[in-house]
């Protein structure tokens, strides 16, 4: 289990957002510590693993990163951090490709024995479509499993809100910060997950959403869910 050293560095290298899961995992490999790691110069992260392209950049960007102010400011958001190393993170993503390091939480993740179902789809979706989703997620979770999906707007979100109106629990897994407010209309569904399960992201707190980062995003989707 990391300590909570050992997180402030994976925090910070996380905001510096050129490290990545395998390059953090490469990184914790190589050195003794990531404390250690925070300090090597270019070359160093490069000789760990990074690409030489990203060792610089991640050099340039902690120029500008306390790493004792940043985590101070993210030990009283109210948002965990879970290594890969730790219980509580969940079971099934541990064994994936590129599994992340870490993970950033609001809410509570899944128990271990929680069986966990993803529901995504359309973000333009018919009526048939949302009666159909709604109707998969109800039976879902009356069945005792717990609704995954993306929180966009369409689909994602009619199956996560029927999971939880049928009393079951949901995990909304973000391509951006679990503290950005995106999409805005979602914002009061994201509060009832939270309640009801947890947002979950790989990003660190205060990183919008990009295009880029849904497929990252997506993996993890498929990876913490049974189907």
């Amino acid at each position: 289990m990391a300590d909570d050293t050992e997180k402030k560095y994976i925090h910070a290298f996380s905001c510096t957002r050129k490290a990545g899961s395998q390059g953090l995992a490469k990184l914790a490999a190589h050195f003794p510590s990531l404390k250690e790691a925070w300090s090597a110069p270019a070359p160093a992260l490069a000789r760990a693993g990074l690409t030489a392209e990203n060792a610089q950049m991640v050099a340039d960007a902690r120029r500008s990163i306390d790493a004792d102010a940043l985590w101070e400011k993210f030990s009283a958001s109210g948002i965990a951090l879970v290594t890969r190393q730790e219980e509580a993170y969940p079971k099934l993503l541990r064994n994936i490709i590129d599994a992340p390091y870490a993970l950033y939480v609001r809410g509570t993740l899944p128990r271990e024995n929680e069986k966990l179902i993803a529901i995504v789809g359309t973000r333009r979706p018919t009526a048939f479509c949302k009666e159909a989703a709604r109707y998969l997620a109800r039976e879902l979770a009356r069945a005792g499993f717990s609704i995954v999906s993306g929180m966009a707007i369409g689909l994602d979100a009619v199956a996560i809100a029927s999971g939880i109106e049928e009393g079951g629990r949901a995990y909304g897994v973000l391509g951006c910060g679990v503290d950005v407010p995106y999409p805005a209309q979602n914002q009061p569904l994201a509060r009832r997950v939270v309640e009801h399960g947890a947002l979950i992201s790989e990003f660190a707190p205060g990183v919008e959403g990009e295009l880029f980062h849904f497929p990252m995003r997506n993996r993890i989707i498929a990876g913490m869910t049974l189907g």
